[in-house]
């Protein structure tokens, strides 16, 4: 994201809201990481 709109998005939300924010596009970003693993492990393992 660029800078400029990371401090727009800043000034209307509050520094809270956006850590929330962040916090949960972390999340997302990790749990489909995981699934992809996962999903990858199966394959190799059925081979």
């Amino acid at each position: 994201m660029n800078a400029n709109l990371s401090s727009e998005i800043q000034q209307i939300l509050g520094q809270s809201e956006l850590i929330i924010i962040t916090e949960r596009v972390d999340d997302v970003a990790l749990a489909a990481c995981a699934y992809e693993f996962e999903r990858q492990q199966s394959v190799s393992s059925a081979q």
